[in-house]
């Protein structure tokens, strides 16, 4: 058995080198082989040079590059030449901690096809702003009005997938912004495939990226577009359908 971690980065080189110590760690503690990807998403501030320093000192800490703007697009990299039998990606601020991916692996063990953090179940433990929490929930509201109804929480940044629904899933993806995860799991959905969702411990990370409104709007945008691309039947094939 082999674990995959994906690890997106956009300008990290502040706080990359204690996620990696910590990731790096845990791993390490893991009775199973395991690899750690880090895919580098256009960093101005010389985030890949930094890893690619430690590369050469581990084998199994690998970078790749991606420089088609997008979230989507660098985790969907890193997924497609991921070796693990389980394949896990998070977001470089560790909100949710690496050691919090062990519960999305027993929710794989139980016959899950998806297992996603959420932070919208009574057992998670959650620490965020007031706004932050108002948004979260209006756009929560949203995506399942629109594309996942009853998935409370679609949007944190820790999934964890089977090798092959991965590079099934990834290989059909056309959406390279934050709305990748409402893709993945709509179409999983669509395949008929068992997601669950796993209370984890999430805190609000100084530094965030995510400008709340505009990419909220650009979210929404690509979740229409999604909707119209399927009734369109532009997935048709890439997910191993046919007709």
């Amino acid at each position: 058995m082999q674990i995959s971690v994906i690890i997106p980065t956009k300008n990290e080189a502040e706080r990359l080198p204690a996620t990696l110590e910590k990731v790096l760690s845990h791993l390490a503690r893991q009775n199973m082989e395991w690899e750690l990807i880090v895919v580098d998403n256009g960093s101005q501030d010389g985030t890949d040079r930094m890893v690619e320093e430690q590369v050469s000192g581990n084998p199994r800490l690998k970078l790749l590059r991606e420089m088609r703007p997008g979230k989507g697009a660098a985790i969907r990299k890193g997924m497609l030449a991921a070796q693990g039998d389980i394949v896990v990606f998070s977001d470089a601020d560790l909100s949710c901690p690496i050691e919090e991916e062990e519960k999305l692996r027993d929710a794989l063990a139980k016959g899950y096809d998806i297992a996603i953090a959420s932070r919208r179940l009574p057992e998670s433990e959650v620490d965020r702003t007031p706004v932050r929490r108002v948004m979260s929930t209006l756009f929560n509201w949203v995506v399942q009005v629109l594309a996942l109804p009853g998935i409370k929480d679609s949007q944190c940044g820790f999934k964890a997938f089977s090798r092959e629904k991965a590079r099934l899933l990834f290989g059909a993806g056309r959406i390279d912004g934050f709305a990748f995860d409402v893709e993945l799991l709509f179409l999983a959905r669509r395949m008929g495939w068992r997601i669950a969702e796993v209370p984890v411990r999430w805190h609000q990370s100084k530094g965030t990226r995510v400008d709340a409104l505009s990419d909220a709007a650009r979210m929404v945008r690509d979740i229409l577009k999604l909707r119209w691309d399927w009734i369109r039947g532009k997935y048709r094939g890439r997910l191993g359908q046919s007709g």
